[in-house]
């Protein structure tokens, strides 16, 4: 079988070609197992794509440019409706970017329709959005991403909460594990040593939040998957080593006790989402037979889950995984599910697991092929009043009209491992 070639074309297309297909092949219409996705183009993401930021040439440094400055960004260019993988991603991250505020933190929640913002917020997904956009400025060097990346460690950071023993947290465990994704990403790729204090003083806070055995002291099983990312990637920014035998015993304690996590509900993608980066990463420095068994042990049932021509016949599913928290039906939330598949074939080929490697790839690519159908695209802005501004957002649903910010940088940061872990795209850096 040919697998998938994950181009983007207006949704409305798609089903009419799905329907075209099985009614001339005389295909009963509860099935679509004539749908053929072909095998990605191979495509470079470079310094040549549109939009980008407009960066102010007066300005020397990021510093310079976020102390003169307020945002948002202005940027050059629109969407220019051409295919990739990590394009759709970069998009996101400039939807992103369009609806940072001038605090430096992103509009949350935003009506398509109408134009308005809702006044709900969290922290936690202001976080998320910030490692978004430090992880885009990571892998393609531009300096727009950077500076979007500042102003919101700025904002973020004025929240942080100093503590009497030398500590520092912000809001809870899993505000300070998310806000370390952002520092420690974004201190790699500017080489900022600013805030160095403040991540040592934030990683001093997961460490002493970790009791006997490895069980986590504060906070619930979301958070502690959350922390255990953040450690991984503490290790990776300053080597460490507590973190990274803190992600051992944290990891270990999971993997021994899934009754005390979301492993034990029908939301074990949820740990799956979280736990999967690190623990692949620490299977890299210490190759612990129980990783693969828990990552495996997470990973499967999402994979077994999914909207394939075999076993469904609505072409809007297609691909996505099943998601009974958001009624079964195509949603963002494949998103969350993907992220997990994504490091579960990195370290299935790591282990040379061919076979699971083969499935979890497929898998991927149908994944992907729903994800970027999903997308709010230019000529597909679902009669949002504002069509310039959505672009590169995710709705919810395909005919959702509520954007949220978090919906965005976890289904672009999803794509981005996707295209790179898979090898199907590259990125030119600047």
């Amino acid at each position: 079988m040919r697998l998938a070639r994950c181009f983007w074309i207006p949704r409305s297309i798609v089903l009419l070609l799905l329907l075209v297909i099985a009614v001339g092949c005389g295909e009963d219409l509860t099935s679509l197992r004539n749908f053929v996705l072909e095998e990605p183009a191979f495509r470079t993401y470079d310094s040549t794509r549109l939009p980008r930021g407009q960066w102010p040439e007066e300005y020397a440094t990021i510093t310079e440019a976020a102390d003169a400055l307020t945002p948002p960004l202005s940027l050059s260019g629109p969407d220019t409706g051409e295919d990739g993988i990590i394009y759709a991603a970069a998009l996101g991250g400039y939807y992103l970017m369009k609806v940072q505020r001038s605090d430096g933190g992103f509009g949350y929640q935003y009506d398509l329709r109408t134009g308005t913002w809702a006044d709900e917020d969290e922290i936690h997904r202001q976080c998320g959005s910030t490692f978004t956009q430090a992880m885009l400025a990571e892998l393609t060097g531009r300096p727009g991403f950077s500076l979007s990346t500042e102003w919101a460690l700025r904002w973020l950071t004025s929240q942080v909460t100093q503590q009497a023993d030398g500590l520092a947290s912000l809001a809870d465990l899993g505000g300070t594990a998310l806000l370390l994704l952002g520092l420690t990403s974004h201190a790699q790729q500017t080489g900022d040593s600013s805030r160095n204090a403040l991540i040592d003083q934030l990683g001093m806070y997961l460490l002493r939040s970790i009791g006997v055995d490895g069980v986590f002291t504060r906070g619930g099983a979301l958070q502690w998957g959350q922390a255990l990312q953040a450690l991984g990637r503490l290790f990776d920014h300053t080597g460490d080593v507590r973190y990274l035998d803190a992600m051992e015993s944290t990891g270990y304690w999971l993997y021994l006790h899934p009754e005390r996590s979301y492993e034990a509900t029908d939301e074990g993608y949820l740990m799956s989402l979280w736990v999967a980066d690190p623990l692949m990463r620490l299977y890299g420095q210490r190759p612990l037979e129980w990783i693969p068994e828990y990552l495996f042990r997470l990973t499967d049932p999402i994979v077994a889950a999914q909207h394939l021509p075999h076993n469904t016949g609505d072409p809007e599913k297609l691909g996505h995984y099943d998601c009974p928290e958001a009624g079964g039906g195509a949603t963002w939330r494949t998103a969350l599910r993907l992220e997990g598949v994504v490091d579960g074939y990195r370290l299935a080929v790591l282990r040379g697991d061919t076979a699971r490697a083969l499935t979890y790839r497929e898998s991927t690519l149908f994944a992907l092929y729903a994800l970027q159908k999903l997308q709010l695209r230019a000529g597909d802005t679902r009669g949002a009043v504002d069509p310039v501004l959505v672009e590169g957002a995710w709705p919810q649903t395909p005919d959702g009209r509520t954007l949220r910010a978090d919906v965005t940088h976890h289904t672009a940061n999803t794509l981005l491992k996707a295209a790179l872990y898979l090898e199907l795209e590259s990125i030119e850096k600047e």
